[in-house]
């Protein structure tokens, strides 16, 4: 099951979504690179990725926090979180809508 959250753009229209996934599918869920995860791991990541191009959304980015002292943004930390029932560390990946790959 996936944690969700909206993220409602400037106009309060919400055109972004947050999914809490594996810290270690990062590489493969915004560049591509599936060399650090076995067949089954890719598998299950790729079903996700599937998941949501159904339901119109691709996955950009991790979530950001912005740090005023320096004006950067930098990745958010990693947390403790469950999935698939295993405790793992994870974190907030943000989903842009692409209304052209909505299925649902």
């Amino acid at each position: 099951m996936l944690t969700t959250r909206h993220r409602p753009d400037r106009t309060g229209h919400a055109r972004s979504l947050e999914v809490d996934l594996p810290a270690y599918w990062a590489s493969y869920l915004i560049n591509g690179d599936a060399s650090g995860l076995d067949a089954d791991e890719l598998e299950e990541a790729r079903q996700v990725v599937d998941y949501l191009a159904f339901s119109g959304y691709r996955i950009v980015d991790v979530a950001r926090n912005y740090d005023p002292e320096t004006d950067c943004y930098d990745a958010a930390d990693p947390f403790c979180g469950r999935y698939d029932g295993l405790l793992t560390e994870m974190l907030h990946y943000v989903c842009d809508h692409h209304p052209e790959l909505d299925q649902s």
